[in-house]
């Protein structure tokens, strides 16, 4: 049996006022029982017996003397491990859950954004268009007039038209969805349900 006493036993029964016969006695073993415990040898005793001889050698000698089984004290290290490693887990799995909810309420942000955009084009029933001139010369948006390589935001509810003359080049229309590029002279635009 892998086992040790706390306490230096040779240094304790020298310093003590019994010889080693007299504590022997006491202590109901042989002396070379007793030579074996000083040495360390614990091959022939079950773990009650040296328990028993410690808590008698501790009223002997008035010191307090416990023994250490090699064995318990790898059983406290291994759950000390697992201690450590279980916590260290539980760590993981929170970092884990507080990146998982993170990236869902950046998530549910952008929805959010999302919705409210789409709630209110159902609402007021008005689109935001962005209407470019690309070509050499002024158009006329309703009689408005965008200079060349300019833009004009407008708002354009359903079954509402959109007239454009004068374009020359190109014309970019820009929807909250699509951007559409014309190439005609004169252009009417309009919003209605299911249709570009």
């Amino acid at each position: 049996m892998k086992a040790h006493f706390d306490k230096d036993l040779r240094s304790l029964i020298e310093e003590s006022d019994y010889t080693k016969k007299q504590i022997a006695n006491n202590l109901k073993i042989p002396v070379s029982t007793l030579e074996n415990l000083m040495n360390g040898e614990f091959d022939y005793f079950s773990k009650v017996s040296l328990t028993d001889i410690a808590k008698r050698l501790s009223s002997l000698l008035g010191e307090e003397i416990n023994v250490i089984f090699e064995d318990e004290e790898l059983k406290e290290e291994v759950q000390l491990k697992r201690k450590d490693t279980a916590h260290n887990k539980l760590r993981i799995f929170r970092f884990l859950m507080v990146a998982f909810l993170v990236i869902n309420l950046i998530f549910l942000y952008f929805l959010i954004q999302d919705l409210r955009f789409y709630n209110n084009i159902l609402r007021r029933n008005i689109y935001t268009l962005n209407v470019i001139n690309r070509g050499p010369s002024e158009i006329y948006i309703n009689e408005t007039v965008v200079p060349p390589n300019q833009y004009i935001q407008i708002q354009l509810a359903f079954g509402e038209n959109l007239e454009i003359l004068g374009n020359q080049g190109e014309t970019v229309i820009e929807t909250p969805l699509v951007k559409y590029t014309v190439k005609l002279e004169d252009f009417e635009v309009s919003l209605l349900y299911g249709n570009d």
